[in-house]
């Protein structure tokens, strides 16, 4: 944990708790996994974050890809540490639904606030700046 970057390869030597089928980071942990020989020793699998964060602060030495605006309080408190895997960013699309009958304004008004924030064109979020966009917590822990 004291690395800033780590390898596929690397992870492999570290039980995985990944996310149940079907879920969005589940997705992400198949295309990065399938594509490296298959997933390392799998320690557990939930469809909560919370839980995947509560099982690898146990202590039991396992791993998870998590986005990182989901650790930035324990990133600030120092009770999770994150590696970028040094293959590169992955990028995960986002978008949002809403149903027929809610009050289209809001959703409007919504749609309106995400293209201001994002911009003129699509765009990743690094770390760097999500600790611009939110501040406190975004810092290496130890």
């Amino acid at each position: 944990a004291n690395q800033k970057t780590v390898s596929l390869k690397q992870l492999h030597d570290w039980p995985f708790v990944r996310f149940e089928q079907k879920t969005g980071q589940r997705v992400v942990s198949d295309m990065v996994f399938g594509s490296s020989g298959g997933y390392p020793r799998i320690l557990a699998e939930s469809n909560d974050v919370e839980y995947v964060k509560r099982i690898i602060r146990m202590g039991m030495g396992g791993v998870s890809l998590l986005p990182a605006f989901c650790v930035r309080n324990e990133m600030g408190d120092g009770s999770l540490h994150t590696l970028r895997l040094n293959t590169g960013p992955i990028v995960q699309e986002a978008g949002f639904v809403a149903r027929k009958d809610v009050n289209l304004r809001a959703v409007k008004l919504f749609r309106d606030e995400c293209l201001r924030l994002r911009g003129p064109a699509l765009r990743s979020v690094s770390l760097e700046e999500e600790k611009q966009v939110f501040g406190n917590g975004v810092a290496r822990a130890h």
